[in-house]
């Protein structure tokens, strides 16, 4: 994915419902930042949220789809086929976070999140 393909996928907008969320998120009483660090921002609002989603009682699980979909389109998530995955060992745990049709993702990477912190 290019540089402007992420940048524009980084700067989607979401359902009404999950935008509310990530603006709630945004508003709600966080203090102004420490000298040399940085404010809080969308992408971080939307890493909180992805980071909920397998909580039942949390606002992210509602989202849970969307937000998928998001970290598969940018790149949070890697696809896995059945036999890729049986070539991965794990010490606990499982080997893939959700399956969608005969692909299974497992959490790659915030790196795209990160990258663009002021999106």
């Amino acid at each position: 994915m290019s540089f402007l393909q992420l940048k524009k996928e980084l700067t989607k907008k979401f359902s009404t419902q999950l935008e509310n969320e990530i603006q709630y998120k945004l508003d709600i009483d966080r203090e102004e930042p420490e000298p040399g660090e940085d404010p809080f921002t969308r992408n971080d609002a939307i890493k909180e949220l992805m980071q909920d989603i397998d909580i039942p009682d949390c606002p992210a699980a509602e989202f849970k789809t969307e937000l998928e979909n998001y970290g598969i389109e940018v790149g949070i998530f890697k696809a896995f086929t059945k036999e890729d995955l049986s070539n991965i060992m794990v010490t606990s745990g499982k080997k893939y976070d959700f399956k969608r049709n005969n692909l299974f993702y497992r959490f790659e990477t915030w790196k795209p999140l990160e990258a663009n912190a002021n999106s």
